[in-house]
Parts: structure tokens; C-alpha cells; sequence
């Protein structure tokens, strides 16, 4: 495991699934943004990603503290969300957030821009582990705005930590499937 992350205590997918729930209640328009694309609700909406690799439910969770978010998040995998497509250099399949924030569409998305002006002084993202590679399933926002912080050297203090599962050797398909455009 990455010497950036301090193992805090394991956690319940059920439990990351409830706090991933509040952090997303009634933020940025996500129940009009539910029902435009078909979904009845948040869970029906979520459980479609989460449904895309090897049963969260029954996988190990742990919650780690990030040591220095700016030096770590960068480095990390952006999950392949078609949303964020658009923001890839083009032929680019996979990407890391260092790479991403080069896109200056990046840090004009008003969500990113929103979050770079009052950053919490404490938040939860969700990630996946892959050998000593990490991605983001829950969070591209805000690792996005970590990440162009970071570049910009301006470095506020905050409290960051992160929710993941480790994939065995046989489970590298799910980790390739989930930072790799299509």
C-alpha cells in the first residue's frame, strides 16, 4: 500500500454507500439530473455503477487517511465516466488527474470551479486498488480540483480520506474497465 495512506479502520460497504448517499443529497441538481436519465432514484441512479465490477457488497472495504492529498491524488486514475470523455486528450484511453487538469475545460467545469473556491476541510472519496495503482469511482470533482490545486501550488489544509477495495491479481479486468474509455 501506498506510503501516503494511514489505515484509519474497515468499513461496511453499506456504511460507504450510506455517506456516499448524504454527500450527494439534495447537491448540484443530482435528483433532476437522476430523472433525466431514467433512474426512479439515488440508489437505482448509483447501483448501475457500482453493479459494473465484482459486487461491492461483498468485497472488503477499508477507510485510509491521505497524508498529503496533493501529492497523491494527482497521481491517481480518473474512472472512465463517459462525462468526463470529453475532457481526454483525443486517443486517449486512460488518464490520471495530472494529465486531465492540463485541460483548462477542466477547471472551468462549474462544479470543479465551485469546489476550488470553498473546498471542505474534510471529505470522503471512493477508489479502487490495483497493485499500487488507485482510481476514483466517487469524487472526480473533487480529486479534479485537488489535482489543479496541486499544480498551481496552493496548498490549503484539509482532512481528505479514502474508502477502497483491493483487487486480486484475477481481478485486473475490473480495474482496466473502470479507467479505460471505450
Amino acid at each position: 500500500m501506498d506510503n501516503q495512506l494511514t489505515f484509519v479502520r474497515d468499513i461496511s460497504w453499506q456504511e460507504v454507500l450510506n455517506d456516499w448517499r448524504e454527500r450527494e443529497r439534495d447537491y448540484w441538481g443530482w435528483e433532476e439530473h437522476i430523472k433525466e436519465r431514467g433512474f426512479k432514484d439515488w440508489d437505482e441512479f448509483r447501483a448501475r455503477i457500482h453493479s459494473k465490477f465484482c459486487n461491492p457488497a461483498k468485497r472488503e472495504w477499508k477507510l485510509y487517511r491521505i497524508e498529503d492529498p496533493y501529492e497523491f491524488v494527482p497521481r491517481m486514475f480518473c474512472g472512465a465516466f463517459p462525462g468526463w470523455k470529453k475532457y481526454y486528450p483525443v486517443n486517449t484511453k486512460q488518464i490520471r488527474f495530472v494529465d486531465l487538469v492540463k485541460n483548462n475545460k477542466v477547471t472551468q467545469n462549474p462544479k470543479v470551479a465551485s469546489i476550488i473556491k470553498s473546498f471542505p476541510s474534510s471529505t470522503i472519496m471512493i477508489g479502487i486498488c490495483y497493485k499500487n495503482d488507485f482510481v476514483i469511482f466517487e469524487g472526480t470533482h473533487r480529486a479534479s480540483a485537488i489535482s489543479i490545486l496541486a499544480a498551481q501550488n496552493n496548498r490549503s489544509k484539509f482532512d481528505l480520506q479514502l474508502v477502497l477495495t483491493n483487487l486480486e491479481d484475477d481481478e485486473q479486468r475490473y480495474f482496466e474497465q473502470f479507467i479505460s474509455q471505450k
